[in-house]
Order: C-alpha cells, then structure tokens, then sequence
C-alpha cells in the first residue's frame, strides 16, 4: 500500500537567475490509494487509516521517500534499519525548463559500524564514480576518497575534528597536484550552530588566480526539526554536485538553495536566518548577503521558504593595451517555495 501526504505546490521565481532553493518541511494530507476504496460501498468515503493519525504524518516528515522542493525532487530509499542506501537527486535547470531533470543515484554501502563505507554515483543512469570513505578509531570520517567512471582517483580529502568530536576543518588535494593551493575549509560552531566557515584557495576561472572567502551565518531562535541523512566531506560532495560545481562552492549568485537531507558540517541546532559571504579577490571584497524567512506548521516543520539574495560581483580581464578591466555587476533575486513529501 502506497499512502501519499501531499501539500499543495508553489514555486516561482523573481529572477531569471534564481536556483530554487530548499528546506526539508511540509504539512501532510492524505489521499487514499486505490486499495483503500471499497467499491462496494458506493457514495462512501474511502478509508484511510493514516489521515487522523498524527503520528503517522509525523513519521513522514521525518523519513520521507519522496520530497518536492519546487520542481527538483528527491527520492529516498531506506533499509530496514533505517539508513538512506539510495538518493536520487532530479534537479531541474531553472534557466531552462524545457531541458529534462538531471537524475544523479548515489547508491550507499553501509560497514558493519553502520557508516557510510562505499558510495557509487551514477549521471542520468551512466556510471559517473565512486567515493571511498575511511574512519578514525572514534567513528569519524578521516578521508574521502573520489574516483571517476575508470577509476581513476581524482580528489581526496582529509578531515579534522576538535576535542569535542565536531568537525573543524577539510582539506581536498587533487590528485598529482603539488602548486601547494589545496582547497581547506575551516569551521567554527557557537551554540550547536555552525557560525563561520573561512574558505581557502578557491579558484577564479575568469582571472585564473586563487582567493579567499569568509562565510558567517546567523539563526533563528527556532531550533530546527530537520535531521541530516548526510554530512561532513560526503554532504558536501552532494551538495556541490546539485550545484554541477567540480570544487567544493556551492553557494553562489546561481546556487542559494539550502537542502536539509545533506550538510557540509555537522546538522545545525537551529533554522538559519542569513549568511553573509566575504570573498577577498581583486584587491576588494565581494559581499553577498542570502535572508532566510519561514513558515511552519503545527509540528514544528517548516512549510514554506522564503530566500532573498543581494550581491555585487566583479569579474577581471584583459583590456586593450595590457590594461586589465574589473567588470561590476550587481545581483538580487528571491526565491519562494512550498514543498510536498511522499511516503510509501
């Protein structure tokens, strides 16, 4: 039997450069399945046993196996102790619609400490790699290893912990790289909340040079329903695979969108309000700035989703006679989204 929730959908965009972002929430109905109407009975209200059991619709919003977040979608499948094995990402190129989604697996093999050991990747049903993830002796990913469809090792990164257990910092070395310009992200938590994120060595396609980048967030008093499937070095190579980004950036003018199923860090205790993003580049700051605003429903859940992006970004190049010229050029978009779960 298949038992459905289902919210009404909104999603629409003020810009044309918005990606639809996201949050893990919803407000459940029912809707019976086929099997739950007596033909027999006619004029009769077919029975649904899950639609005045609020721990039911609770339990769906919690675990999930199918989430709608706008036009994108998200399929889960668990195994009987509860561990997401397959996550199926279809994500929708808002730029184009008429484009078909592009469907990423990630298909989980679980070690016998119930962690994550092995993760194959698979791009609109292609082979596209593998990860490897091995552990410290407190249960801890140390390294994450990235392969391509050949096999081949391509990235590799190392992850750090404090004295309480929490992840303080990742480093990511391309394979045969030796220019000494690893890609680290340094981390810092207040209140259970991840505060700050310093950024190093990203690259900048358009100058071909390195920089910098500083990421301060700031929180609700709401404390957030929403657990992780996913987190650390693994929640972050999702993350930046939504956003088709090859390095570890995902948050740009282009890709605001929060999913609440995978984390770059450990879960945060509550919903996030703003992140402000300093990138040092140029001999100037870039500063973006993304406000979060929510609706919830009676459990807590948030129903609704509110995203408003303003930023100014330079880009340099060559300009005649060896001069370089900086481009300038301002950003603002919003993004409102109502999601939907599916349960089976």
């Amino acid at each position: 039997m298949k038992t459905t929730f289902k919210i009404s959908l909104l999603s629409f965009r003020f810009l044309a450069i918005a990606l639809v972002s996201v949050l893990l929430a919803a407000a459940c109905s029912s809707e019976p399945s086929e099997a739950e109407t007596d033909p027999t009975e006619e004029g009769t209200t077919p029975k649904d046993p899950v639609a005045n059991n609020p721990v039911d619709a609770l339990a769906c919003k919690k675990k999930p196996s199918q989430i709608m977040y706008g036009l994108h979608k998200i399929d889960v499948k668990y195994n009987a102790k509860d561990q997401a094995i397959e996550f199926t990402t279809n994500m929708v190129n808002d730029r184009k619609l008429s484009d078909p989604p592009v469907k990423t697996i990630y298909t989980v093999t679980y070690n016998a400490a119930g962690k994550p050991e092995k993760v194959n990747k698979t791009t609109q049903d292609k082979p596209d790699g593998h990860y490897v993830l091995e552990y410290n002796t407190n249960g801890k990913v140390s390294k994450q290893s990235e392969y391509d469809a050949a096999g081949k090792l391509i990235y590799y990164t190392n992850a750090e912990y404090d004295a309480n257990g929490i992840m303080s910092k990742i480093t990511t070395i391309k394979e045969g790289n030796d220019n000494g310009m690893d890609l680290s992200n340094t981390y810092e938590f207040t209140n259970g909340n991840l505060s700050k994120k310093t950024t190093k060595n990203l690259f900048d396609t358009d100058a071909k040079e390195y920089y910098n980048a500083d990421y301060k967030y700031t929180y609700e008093d709401k404390e957030t329903k929403v657990q992780s499937l996913f987190d650390g070095p693994l929640g972050l190579r999702i993350l930046a695979n939504i956003a088709q980004s090859a390095s570890l950036q995902y948050q740009s003018v282009d890709h605001i969108a929060q999913y609440f199923q995978v984390h770059e860090a450990s879960n945060s205790k509550n919903m996030l309000k703003n992140i402000e993003i300093i990138a040092y580049r140029y001999g100037t700051r870039d500063t973006t700035n993304i406000d979060y605003s929510y609706e919830y429903d009676a459990d807590g859940f948030p129903t609704f989703e509110k995203a408003v992006l303003k930023n100014i970004t330079r880009r340099k190049s060559n300009g005649p006679f060896g001069s370089v010229v900086i481009t300038t050029t301002p950003h603002y978009q919003t993004v409102k989204l109502n999601i939907e779960y599916k349960c089976k």
